[in-house]
């Protein structure tokens, strides 16, 4: 009789036991879910910081790489974008962007989403599949990327695959002009600086000569025509944006002259057309500070002065 008793009170406890290892496992399931969960948006939380961060670093990493060189970039989106995956420069690598490992690349990023994937007990392959370096406008360049994230838990057969796209937008406003170093053995320097109000008027003319401003123009070059030493805008980069991507400013032959710097007097002094071999005829504009101050009668109309 107490054997009888005995065994339903075993398979109670067998089944208790049982009972215990499944809720167990559907826990340990439920918490490995939510790691793989808070591992993926972490990733979509971060990767737009991670691509302005890179992107950013690339911009300025190329700018120095041209000037220091003294050689216009062959392909500046490309190398942009050389420098902001990679951290090279032709293929060499950049001290300035401190190479693939450095925290300022994006494969340096990706590098670091697969380390931290192994703190969830997790293997995580990332791939960059898709990056793309255009002008937005005259004053932004936009970066763009795909990336493909395949992780998995061994211990769990749980993972995820999935495509993460994110785009960024970098400012060049502060950041060097490439053109004017080029065309003055790399000694007279400007940093980019875009009017806020319209540029109309003597007054307003040699306010921007002071200032260094540049003002949106299609007979500009962009930014990524700067780099490649260009004084017009690519039709490849225009096609890229429906907005108006060139700029123009004035050469400030004063600041040149104190550089002891050669200078060509009486030629309009808008930089797309002084740094040009070929550039339309010009006329001293009226009222201005500036005793060089020529300009053809193009930019003269688009700035809102009169010529002598």
């Amino acid at each position: 009789m107490a054997v009888a008793l005995l065994a339903p009170l075993a398979l109670l406890a067998l089944y208790y036991v049982q009972g215990a290892g499944i809720e167990s496992r559907f826990l340990v399931s439920g918490v490995m879910g939510a790691e793989l969960a808070n591992y993926a948006d972490s990733i979509r939380v971060d990767f737009p910081r991670a691509l302005y961060v890179s992107g950013y670093g690339g911009t300025i990493a190329c700018i120095n790489h041209v000037i220091g060189s003294g050689a216009p970039a062959d392909d500046a989106a490309l190398r942009i974008e050389e420098l902001a995956v990679n951290g090279t420069y032709m293929g060499e690598q950049s001290e300035i962007m401190g190479g693939n490992s450095s925290n300022n690349t994006l494969s340096g990023w990706a590098d670091r989403l697969q380390f931290k994937g192994r703190s969830y007990g997790l293997q995580v392959n990332v791939s960059i599949v898709d990056y793309n370096v255009t002008q937005l406008d005259y004053a932004n360049l936009r970066f763009q990327a795909v990336l493909f994230v395949n992780a998995l838990s061994p211990a769990y057969g749980a993972g995820f695959s999935r495509y993460y796209y994110s785009e960024a937008v970098v400012p060049l406003a502060g950041m060097e002009d490439p053109l004017l170093p080029l065309n003055s053995y790399g000694l007279a320097q400007r940093t980019l600086s875009f009017n806020s109000t319209p540029l109309l008027g003597t007054t307003a003319f040699d306010a921007a000569v002071a200032a260094g401003t540049c003002w949106a123009s299609s007979d500009g070059p962009s930014f990524l025509d700067r780099l490649e030493g260009s004084t017009s805008t690519s039709t490849r980069y225009a096609g890229q944006s429906a907005n108006v991507i060139g700029f123009r400013t004035i050469v400030d032959l004063g600041y040149l002259i104190a550089q002891e710097l050669p200078v060509t007097l009486n030629k309009t002094v808008v930089d797309s057309y002084y740094f040009n071999t070929t550039a339309p005829a010009s006329r001293k504009v009226n009222g201005s500070a500036y005793w060089w101050a020529y300009l053809d009668d193009y930019t003269a109309g688009e700035l809102g002065v009169t010529l002598q």
